[in-house]
């Protein structure tokens, strides 16, 4: 009775506009086919294999859309990696499985989806859930298995740990990080440490040769790259305004967020040209926001939901809707960063169920028109991306 179109159609029209629930979805599935469906139908039809097509579907649609990979910064690699991470919140009922952080005296229970994605054959290498209490830094050694000589890796300083970057190097594979605030930096030939905010001084642009860590001493390339003054500004004001009271504010912190800071092991590439490769993991940093902030899946996962390929549909269903729908119409409408997303998400999930998920130019200029933000001194979230990149 059931296909996977109908699988997933039924999942869009009720998913997202606080209506999901088994027998909704069972009684979409139903309006669709013309025959009647039960909720035990649906449970029974999402199993494995019904998982394995919505990964490929998933990994098929974001490696279409995410970048082109004849781009000419690509051909002197084998593959390139984004490693990065977003976290759910889940019923309390699953917290002995995923256990996260303390709230009003409680754990939480909080999955984190840690995510490798090739960007040059377009398939996850690595999709999997954690408990929260795995940050970042104890996945940073899960690239490991997946990388081979000639192959390029970029992420987030969560993920930066001396010993796995040494580690990367020795595997004749490359990286491209931001540095972290707090390690150590020596002079390639001296040996001498480094004051970083020094070394940059009121320079537009640095790039030099490194050792990082009073142990490690790993060598890397370090380019700076001078932003600009409203950008430092907005950076600034954030490292103050910032209440997790543990991140000390310095002068010198203060100082380097004037500058773009990456540390790679590639000597030989351009400045620019290591900025450009690090922003392709923004790609990716879109599909979380998505997620994270305006699909908001977690109100679509019960507490009596007992069935693990269910809870994995769910991800993988709603991944779909935003590679599929959200982050291409976001890219095609945003012009001018006057697009909110969150809104773009609303009247997506709004209007289109009501067409039958049908776009027409008259949609898009309907979607268009309701999605914009609204005259305001904060930054929007597109401008957000623009200041990260």
């Amino acid at each position: 009775k059931i296909n996977g179109t109908q699988l997933i159609h039924g999942f869009f029209n009720c998913a997202f506009n606080n209506t999901f629930s088994l027998n909704n979805w069972a009684s979409e599935i139903g309006s669709l086919s013309g025959k009647p469906v039960s909720k035990q139908g649906v449970a029974n039809r999402i199993n494995d294999s019904f998982i394995a097509l919505l990964e490929n579907m998933v990994c098929q649609i974001l490696s279409r859309k995410t970048v082109n990979t004849k781009q000419k910064l690509f051909k002197r690699f084998i593959n390139v990696f984004l490693q990065d991470s977003t976290c759910i919140a889940l019923p309390d009922s699953l917290v002995n499985d995923y256990k996260g952080n303390y709230s009003n005296g409680s754990i939480k229970a909080v999955a984190k989806l840690q995510v490798i994605f090739n960007l040059v054959q377009g398939r996850f290498s690595s999709l999997t859930l954690t408990p929260y209490n795995k940050n970042d830094q104890s996945a940073s050694w899960d690239i490991l298995a997946s990388i081979k000589k000639g192959d390029l890796i970029i992420r987030d300083m969560g993920y930066f740990v001396l010993k796995v970057l040494n580690q990367i190097i020795e595997q004749k594979a490359d990286f491209i990080s931001h540095i972290r605030s707090d390690v150590n930096v020596y002079d390639s030939v001296t040996g001498k440490e480094l004051c970083l905010s020094k070394l940059i001084g009121k320079k537009k642009f640095l790039k030099k040769a490194i050792l990082l860590g009073k142990k490690d001493k790993v060598p890397v390339t370090l380019v700076a790259i001078k932003t600009k003054p409203d950008i430092a500004k907005r950076r600034q004001y954030k490292i103050l305004k910032d209440r997790d009271k543990r991140r000390k504010v310095t002068v010198e912190k203060l100082h380097l967020a004037g500058w773009d800071i990456f540390v790679t092991s590639i000597s030989d590439l351009q400045a620019n040209d290591i900025k450009d490769l690090y922003k392709l993991r923004w790609q990716i940093e879109i599909i979380f926001k998505s997620w994270k902030s305006h699909i908001q899946i977690e109100k679509n996962i019960s507490s009596n939901m007992k069935k693990p390929q269910l809870f994995r549909a769910i991800i993988y269903l709603s991944l779909l809707m935003i590679v599929l729908i959200i982050v291409p119409l976001y890219k095609t409408l945003s012009y001018k960063n006057e697009i909110s997303l969150l809104k773009l998400t609303q009247m997506i999930v709004t209007i289109l169920p009501k067409c039958n998920w049908k776009i027409s130019p008259e949609i898009m200029n309907l979607l268009a028109f309701h999605s914009l933000y609204e005259k305001r001194n904060r930054l929007n979230m597109a401008q957000k991306f623009q200041l990260l990149t």
